[in-house]
């Protein structure tokens, strides 16, 4: 399971802060998941309720280097076509680990994630 935990980090001699630090082990819990073989198109799966925050969408952008301010200046945003801010696109890889269990088939190998190349 995709779990969030709380990390002290320390900035340029600044304070240290709480911030959000994401699983990054996709392969800690592969032994728990099923085949391909074992997959039943259609079969309902058990998710984990995630509420996607502003907090989250930030931490996500500083993590891949995306720094447009669609995703962080909100007076920005409120100018664009959108009206106000948004997520990026790629959010959705978060989200699927946040939201699956981690025997979920959705985190074997060959699933697109995190950890996959093109």
């Amino acid at each position: 399971m995709a779990q969030a935990q709380a990390s002290e980090t320390q900035a340029s001699g600044k304070q240290a802060s709480k911030t959000q630090a994401f699983e990054t082990d996709f392969w800690k819990d592969a032994n728990l998941r099923k085949m391909w073989d074992d997959i039943v198109p259609g079969e309902p799966r058990k998710t984990i309720p995630y509420t996607l925050t502003k907090e989250a969408i930030e931490l996500y952008c500083r993590s891949v280097g995306e720094t447009h301010p669609l995703y962080f200046d909100e007076a920005y945003a409120r100018t664009t076509l959108y009206g106000g801010l948004i997520a990026p696109p790629s959010i959705h890889i978060l989200l699927m680990f946040s939201c699956t269990l981690a025997d979920d088939w959705m985190r074997s190998p060959g699933t697109v994630n995190a950890g996959q190349s093109w």
